[in-house]
């Protein structure tokens, strides 16, 4: 089998599985790194993609992450396609495709066998476990990342075998700076280059002045980590789970064993897997998952001597695992999508096995075959899951019946679909909360729907419960306002927003929502000193936009026409013909005569 057969069977088998993908809508979160991303709208704000975090996405999700390449990489889509779903399912299937024509020639490399890294390939473009991360626009950080990640490995494997000379180090340094730039898994690069030249490079000649190559490696590292420091503020997404660090570490190993169980049997595929955390040393989950440690550990020790190239796989999956693992908590326990990398070893793996227990050519063929079939087809059929938003929740709810977060995301998708969709989505909501009575952004989406159907009662008492569990949540505070204003007690609404604003100063909901009050008030001047302290505040081009739109309204209504057109004015000289503020200013100058 030649290597351009691999190639094209490597392609055919990447466009046969995800061409039914191609029609998916923005699912999920992709409307905060798409839809509702201003940042993405132009590629002239170059710069404040590697400097300005909310760039990376609408809302919270901006400041979970550091990604300028996915933000990139959506803005160029954006010029491509505008908001046509079909253009960034492309470019994901295109990155995927790439990426295992990218794994075919480093696994040849490692295994030096043909069969086995064509078999490695093709398993990784059509596992069904890779669906989360191509065929959701929102994985693209992960087909992004393996690019560079992958590319980066094979120019430091050429350096090592002297096929060429410094430009191969170096294109090998870009790549691993492409790939941190795109997602931070990649910082377990420089582990995979020194366990690779551990295991393969130790038996040359002068090979230990050789590993002073990893050093800037480890410096690149660690400037990616300052920086990503100074501009998120952070380290970690989130505190411990359960709130305990020793709960958190033992939870670690059962992870580990999910991962597997989930690459060797891919089934019961869902967005968000209900997982427990392991609450002591005596749980079968802990137990079991600390056995399979144990016994990866003693395969490694028993390959390294014996054959190389199964050892560095075996350690490849535990190493390129850990930044998910929840030593470092994140917000999740475990995801398909994380598997992207870990996943290469598993597929490698398998190859080389079976190409050992079957000496037979036909039946190591025949089998194969019969996997990459079966893998292929299930791989459609989740594409399908990933349609639409409804479907999506819809099946995984079947999968996890018992899951809160699951629930009310299909709320959220019924509540998006439409008024006549609501009695669907407070139904779900209402779930959400008797699954998980703590669970807060339940309680968020219930009391707003509640406040949008005029039911200020309803509203009011949900909030009031969910700020029983989250006092400082400003989402329910402000619900909560909202109902007093509605009411008619105005002065209280007004102390309300002060105090969500004094406490949440980011939280631009309540500005809005105070200027208003105080415009239907006709108190426009202390209007406009609401949005102008917004303004101050504000760093997305939405939200500085927004500001300077009530303020032109607020400068409107006071009848200070002259400031309400240098507002208008500033409004269309230095935001996108895109952004919801400029779009209103143009229509409000068209129609308005004391205005143009």
């Amino acid at each position: 089998m030649t290597k351009t057969t691999v190639i094209f069977l490597i392609i055919a088998a990447g466009v046969f599985c995800y061409l039914n993908s191609l029609d998916g809508d923005f699912v999920w979160d992709d409307r905060s790194y798409v839809n509702n991303n201003p940042a993405i709208r132009s590629l002239r704000a170059l710069r404040t993609f590697f400097t300005e975090p909310q760039t990376l996405a609408a809302g919270t999700l901006a400041f979970e992450n550091y990604r300028p390449f996915v933000t990139l990489s959506y803005a160029i889509d954006y010029s491509l396609w505008g908001l046509s779903t079909f253009g960034y399912h492309l470019t994901n299937i295109l990155l995927h495709i790439a990426n295992a024509i990218l794994v075919f020639f480093l696994v040849e490399k490692i295994v030096r066998k043909r069969i086995p890294a064509a078999f490695a390939a093709l398993l990784f473009a059509v596992h069904p476990i890779q669906t989360e991360a191509v065929t959701w626009i929102s994985g693209r950080s992960n087909v992004l990342f393996l690019f560079f990640y992958l590319g980066a490995f094979l120019f430091y494997m050429g350096w090592r075998a002297r096929e060429n000379t410094q430009p191969y180090y170096l294109f090998s340094l870009f790549g691993f700076a492409g790939a941190l730039l795109s997602k931070e898994t990649a910082a377990t690069f420089p582990l995979l280059i020194v366990l690779y030249d551990v295991i393969f490079i130790r038996r040359k000649k002068n090979s230990g002045k050789a590993y002073i190559a990893w050093l800037p490696f480890f410096a690149l590292l660690a400037a990616y980590l300052l920086g990503r420091y100074a501009i998120l503020g952070k380290v970690a997404q989130c505190s411990y789970w359960s709130g305990n660090p020793f709960i958190n570490l033992l939870t670690v190993p059962k992870i580990f064993l999910t991962y597997a169980r989930f690459m060797l049997f891919p089934i019961r595929l869902c967005s968000d897997h209900l997982i427990s955390v392991v609450p002591s040393p005596a749980n079968p989950y802990f137990l079991g998952g600390v056995g399979f440690l144990i016994l990866s550990l003693v395969a490694f020790v028993n390959f390294v001597k014996r054959n190389g190239a199964v050892a560095f796989f075996i350690a490849w999956f535990f190493i390129t695992l850990l930044p998910v693992s929840n030593i470092i908590p994140i917000k999740i326990l475990v995801a398909e999508r994380f598997l992207y990398l870990p996943g290469i070893a598993v597929t490698t793996l398998t190859g080389i096995f079976l190409s050992h227990i079957l000496k037979n050519q036909v039946l190591l063929f025949a089998s194969f075959a019969v996997i990459i079939v079966g893998a292929s087809f299930a791989t459609i059929e989740r594409n399908r899951d990933w349609k639409t938003e409804l479907a999506l929740f819809e099946n995984d709810i079947k999968k996890e019946p018992l899951n809160a977060r699951l629930h009310n995301n299909l709320g959220r998708a019924h509540y998006e679909s439409g008024n006549d969709k609501f009695p669907e989505a407070e139904k779900e909501y209402k779930k959400a909360i008797r699954l998980d009575k703590n669970f807060v952004p339940a309680y968020i989406n219930l009391s707003k729907l509640y406040f949008e159907t005029m039911k200020p009662g309803e509203a009011l008492a949900v909030a009031e419960k969910g700020l029983l569990i989250e006092p400082q949540r400003p989402e329910l505070s402000n619900t909560i306002a909202l109902v007093r204003a509605l009411g008619g007690e105005r002065e209280r609404a007004r102390v309300l927003f002060e105090k969500i604003i004094r406490k949440n100063p980011d939280y631009f909901t309540a500005y809005l929502n105070l200027g208003q009050l105080l415009m239907l008030e006709e108190k426009y001047k202390d209007a406009v000193g609401v949005y102008e302290r917004m303004l101050k505040r504000a760093k997305t081009e939405k939200h500085k936009s927004m500001a300077w739109l009530r303020i032109a309204t607020a400068c409107e209504g006071a009848g200070d026409y002259e400031a309400a057109r240098r507002a208008y004015r500033y409004i269309l000289e230095n935001f996108s013909a895109e952004s919801e503020a400029y779009t209103i200013t143009q229509d409000k100058i068209k129609n308005s005569i004391i205005l143009k």
